[in-house]
């Protein structure tokens, strides 16, 4: 069984004597690392009585991170989503246009895909597209000459080099659908010992507005932060709903002045 919050802290006390002080920043890695807050979506629960306003606020004051060299933004999946290399492609090209020096990682897979689609025969060390530099995941060493290094990772329930990346991710989103048939897995997955799952940004999509409603009641009484995507005319032109998405998620990395308020709570 894991410890409970006042168990790893006493033993973290113990092994460094009565000298030992505590940061602000350690206790907050410990209350989100035991935030075991259950999620569910039950029928009888979406249908209950909300009130957002008298929900717990869980926010954190987050220090801006803007002058941080390297950046990595690992975009996954709950379950296999065929929208996680869009979103990819959409965060990336979104950075590049805001004059980050960024570069796209897609798995060996799909980057062999995509160079045939272009008529490229062989560029095993990336080209560009675009604008955007791009280049198969086995170059990821190439990340450290960027600002912000995007992944598209959809495989990363068999591949551990792609769960790994995504595990060591800055910023991690994760691809949910909010159909009926799915929704369960989802629940599963929040209400599993994974130890990062409130640090995960879940993106819905495709889904529409009252059923999002509906899930992001129980996401934000399980203290997840969730979103709602929309379709975008093309992956090298976001729609402006999903740009607000993706800055709102990087706001903290981003040099884009907001008048938005980064939390948790989002009914869109």
């Amino acid at each position: 069984n894991p410890m409970s919050k006042d168990e790893f802290q006493a033993s973290i006390e113990k092994s460094g004597q009565e000298q030992t002080v505590i940061s602000d920043t350690l206790k907050t890695e410990i209350q989100k690392i035991i935030d075991t807050t259950p999620v569910f979506f039950s029928q009888s629960d979406n249908d209950a009585e909300f009130d957002v306003d008298t929900a717990e606020n869980i926010d954190e004051v987050q220090e801006h991170l803007k002058n941080t060299e390297n950046i990595s933004v690992g975009v996954s999946c709950v379950t296999f989503n065929s929208g996680v290399a869009q979103t990819a492609f959409e965060i990336a090209i979104m950075l590049l246009q805001s004059k980050n020096k960024t570069a796209l990682f897609l798995s060996n897979e799909r980057y062999s895909r995509y160079l045939k689609f272009h008529g490229v025969e062989k560029a095993d060390n990336g080209f560009t597209a675009n604008g955007l530099p791009i280049f198969p995941q086995s170059e990821a060493e190439q990340a450290v000459n960027y600002k912000f290094a995007v992944y598209e990772l959809t495989d990363t329930k068999n591949s551990s080099e792609q769960l790994k990346t995504f595990e060591n991710s800055d910023v991690k989103i994760s691809l949910c659908t909010g159909t009926e048939w799915d929704i369960s897995y989802l629940q599963e997955y929040l209400n599993s010992p994974v130890s990062y799952l409130k640090d995960i940004n879940y993106c819905f999509y495709p889904i529409s507005q009252p059923d999002f409603m509906k899930y992001n009641r129980q996401m934000i009484k399980g203290h997840c932060k969730a979103y709602r995507l929309r379709t975008s005319p093309n992956y090298t032109n976001p729609c402006q709903w999903n740009r607000d998405v993706y800055t709102d998620i990087l706001n903290r990395y981003l040099n884009i002045d907001t008048t938005k308020k980064s939390g948790l709570f989002r009914l869109r």
